[in-house]
């Protein structure tokens, strides 16, 4: 089964790590997800009857010639065969395996997605949309609060002290069922990527770029997450035991810098 899994879904899952976006629609997302579930269930079961098979050996040591191979396959069979029955639950209808509101964001895969997933995503969007909306009010109001004793000018104290009013008239904000509706006729006609389309309308749609901050940076694989901790076994060596874990954190955004400096570059140019 260890072999059997980088041969089966590696491909599905390597190729989007290296295009940054899902390649195979629906079908492969529901496939994937099979795969991917059914091997970790498996994994996760078989682990747990070893477990159990070794405790019941070092508790009972006399009957141990009761633990057969015969018995051994069988319990492995019946681990597998439930495991299989859970990963394939989600395909007879219980339950699904979808990228919908991820994909429904993204300009280049939205214009794939079926019309009853689209309806779906547009049905679950709303309350994604409710969370960052309140959080944005509070946070916007409190900031244009300090902003605006922070940046008063010697006319704004003037104005105060004659009792004349330095209130600026404000521009409308554009509500939650706003923002859903012009996105929902924007993106159809829209033919630029993922990032160039958020970099240049993120402060139009800034309840819908929340919600893009929270459901499209999960990472199709762990490989990412899996290169930070390779490299920080690397550089926590058996010669540098020592470190700190604060010198081993500076040490690894360090070694991410460009990256960084990649994304104040695009922020620069947004705001210009």
């Amino acid at each position: 089964m260890g072999l059997m899994i980088p041969c089966s879904i590696l491909p599905s899952t390597g190729t989007p790590s290296i295009y940054c976006r899902w390649l195979y629609r629906r079908l492969g997302c529901q496939l994937s997800g099979v795969i991917a579930f059914f091997y970790g269930c498996s994994s996760s079961y078989l682990l747990c009857t070893v477990s159990l098979s070794r405790c019941y050996i070092i508790m009972r040591p006399f009957h141990a010639n009761e633990v057969t191979i015969e018995k051994s396959v069988c319990i492995s069979s019946i681990v597998v065969f439930i495991s299989f029955i859970w990963s394939i639950l989600p395909i007879i209808g219980w339950n699904e395996y979808t990228l919908k509101v991820a994909s429904y964001l993204d300009p280049e895969s939205h214009r794939q997605l079926s019309p009853e997933d689209k309806q779906a995503a547009k049905a679950i969007l709303p309350n994604f949309m409710k969370k960052e909306s309140q959080f944005i009010g509070s946070s916007s109001t409190s900031t244009y609060s300090t902003g605006n004793k922070r940046n008063q000018t010697l006319t704004d104290k003037l104005r105060i002290m004659l009792g004349m009013s330095t209130n600026v008239k404000q521009t409308r904000t554009l509500s939650a069922d706003d923002e859903l509706v012009l996105f929902t006729q924007l993106i159809r006609s829209y033919k630029s990527n993922f990032s160039t389309f958020w970099t240049q309308y993120r402060e139009r749609f800034p309840c819908f770029y929340r919600v893009v901050q929270r459901v499209n940076i999960i990472a199709v694989t762990s490989v990412p997450s899996e290169s930070i901790f390779l490299v920080a076994g690397y550089v926590t060596r058996k010669q540098r035991t020592s470190l700190s874990s604060t010198s081993l954190r500076h040490l690894i955004v360090l070694k991410e810098s460009y990256r960084l400096e990649e994304l104040q570059t695009i922020s620069r140019r947004s705001m210009n």
